[in-house]
């Protein structure tokens, strides 16, 4: 009989199940992820952590509790919709009706059993990772620390491969014990939902359940991941078919665009938000038909009372509320993204490596001849003080020189000979100079390591000055204290936040530009920058397709390799009509 209502009456709950994720979507957005983002700022020290401050963050008392409190509140936040959606469900099961409101009430009633549950199983999640973070740890130590990691990255000798191996063994390990804690857990959100048991008691019985069928439970979780991925895909894929030839006959008529990208924008948020609902609802009704099949109850200690017609109508109001604020911010991304691509610079990342080696001044003079308005370089001090272009800590990938350039003076860096043909390693006077002489800018990325001297900031700032460049270069750092340095001392230089992991907020940082890894960058951020009124540069673009993706997006400037390619890309979306290029910028923004 239950097997009957299974395939049955969840079809008749689906106003309730539409209702609880609406409702839950909204408090998530508005309420729950600005509180954890407050709290999640103060527990780190600010609202962003910089690259370099990531790993000793986590390693002291405030990151462990910034991990153990972030991963219970990931999991309280997937768990709230889970349990609001099980409880519908499982409500039809046994032949009630469950409204929305009412799933909610039982959901806050058993809100601090699912917290925690929620912090034992993060716990457990960081005991199973111990094996890989003390391989990846150890290998690092042991392997790995006579060099810059960038000269193993390039040569890969035995010790690096060995290293790779013993963190490849150590995830495989701690995969296995994720793998095993999933499924033990997987039923918890039911335990406590329909059997009102602590939380300790809820994993128990938990793994009780799943006991002998962990392989089902595993299969039934991985095919939810893919489904998920199907779907976000096949609602993405169709917005896109949907906007293609509307935006093109748009354009050919020579109407304007931007309403019709807001209501794109909205047709594509509510294609990914059907997704995600479907994804969640099969979810639930997955998971709590397994954990009756396996011995459950659906027992609810408090009466399902069904929607008001009050809670229909607010219910109705919310969703249009979010519908005109996604449109408004479709007319707002688009407005924002249509810049001219031939006012995207070029920066050349440590000029043209072609017959020079990087950062030299032959490499700077063949990137601006190949078309690079700006030049990209990093600057560190020698042991006396002297400004020098070299990337890594020492000079093991540059030059076969085992030596880390803070430990070395100027006369010992300038008796090393590089490989090409310029074979002096070059200041920052000289690309300085590369770019006075050629009319371009510098974009100058300040580089310090545990052993750096300092007062980089204040002697870049002085050599920029005695060269008269100020209004020619930009400077960038993962450091917010170097940038903060920089514009305490020289205002009119623009300087930028690196950023290749975000960890936090990008908001009141005190900068002018953002500098993204490519693969970080989408319509959202660059849409918080704007707001922000940040430009935004993309590093690491290497392939054509990275190129004209970034420009339609409506990127600021590329740090590029190969410039001739950029330049080629460049020109050819400038050449484009106007209308043309708008309608395929905003295709691309929708996700096409």
């Amino acid at each position: 009989m239950a097997e009957t209502l299974a395939e049955r009456k969840p079809r008749s709950c689906w106003r309730a199940l539409a209702g609880f994720s609406l409702g839950f979507r909204i408090a998530e957005a508005f309420l729950f992820l600005p509180v954890a983002a407050i709290a999640g700022s103060w527990l780190a020290g600010g609202p962003v952590v910089e690259t370099a401050a990531i790993v000793p963050l986590l390693l002291s008392p405030r990151g462990l509790l910034l991990v153990v409190l972030g991963g219970s509140l990931f999991f309280v936040l997937r768990w709230f919709e889970h349990a609001g959606l099980s409880a519908i469900v499982g409500a039809a099961f046994a032949g009630q009706a469950l409204g929305a409101g009412a799933a909610f009430r039982q959901v806050l009633a058993r809100l601090p059993a699912l917290a925690g549950a929620a912090l034992v199983v993060t716990l457990r999640g960081i005991l199973a990772l111990l094996p890989l973070l003390l391989a990846a740890g150890t290998a690092a130590a042991l392997l790995l620390a006579r060099h810059d990691i960038n000269f193993y990255l390039a040569t890969r000798p035995p010790r690096f491969m060995v290293a790779i191996g013993a963190v490849a063994l150590a995830g495989a390990v701690s995969g296995a014990l994720l793998v095993r804690l999933v499924a033990r857990v997987r039923l918890a959100v039911q335990t406590v939902m329909f059997e009102d048991l602590p939380p300790r008691a809820a994993l128990a019985r938990s793994a009780a359940l799943t006991a002998g069928h962990r392989g089902e439970v595993v299969g039934i979780a991985l095919a939810l991941v893919v489904l998920t991925i199907i779907l976000g895909a096949a609602a993405s894929a169709a917005g896109v078919v949907l906007a293609r030839p509307l935006l093109a006959e748009t354009a050919s008529a020579g109407a304007p665009l931007a309403a019709l990208f807001a209501l794109l924008v909205l047709v594509r948020s509510g294609l990914a938000a059907a997704a995600t609902w479907i994804a969640s609802v099969i979810d639930a009704r997955m998971f709590t038909g397994l954990y009756l099949r396996l011995g459950g109850s659906t027992a609810l200690s408090a009466p399902p009372r069904a929607a008001t017609a009050t809670g229909r109508a607010s219910a109705i109001l919310a969703a249009g509320a979010g519908a005109l604020a996604i449109a408004a911010s479709g007319v707002q991304i688009a407005l924002d993204a249509l810049g001219k691509p031939e006012d995207v610079s070029l920066h050349a990342h440590r000029g043209l490596d072609v017959e020079a080696a990087e950062n030299t001044r032959m490499a700077f003079l063949a990137a601006f001849d190949a078309g690079a308005d700006t030049i990209e370089t990093d600057v560190q001090q020698t042991r006396d003080g002297a400004l020098v272009l070299v990337h890594d800590a020492d000079l093991a990938r540059l030059a076969g020189v085992p030596r880390r350039v803070s430990a070395m003076t100027q006369a010992e860096i300038a008796a090393i000979r590089l490989p090409g043909s310029d074979p002096r390693i070059a200041t920052l006077d000289d690309a300085l100079s590369a770019a006075r002489v050629r009319g371009g800018r510098v974009n100058i990325e300040l580089k310090t390591y545990r052993d750096s001297p300092p007062g980089l900031a204040a002697k870049v700032v002085a050599a920029v000055r005695a060269a008269g460049m100020e209004d020619r270069v930009l400077v960038q750092s993962f450091s917010l204290a170097q940038l903060a340095e920089v514009r305490r001392l020289a205002p009119a230089i623009p300087v930028g936040f690196l950023v290749s992991v975000p960890a936090g907020s990008l908001r009141g940082l005190g900068v002018d530009f953002l500098s993204v890894e490519r693969n970080r960058v989408n319509p959202a951020l660059l849409a918080l920058a704007r707001r922000e009124g940040l430009e935004v540069l993309a590093w690491n673009v290497t392939t054509e397709a990275d190129m004209r993706r970034l420009l339609e997006l409506g990127i600021d400037g590329l740090i590029i390799d190969d410039v001739a390619t950029a330049v080629a890309v460049r020109r050819s979306l400038a050449a484009e009509d106007p209308a043309r290029r708008t309608a395929r910028q905003m295709l691309r923004l929708l996700g096409g």
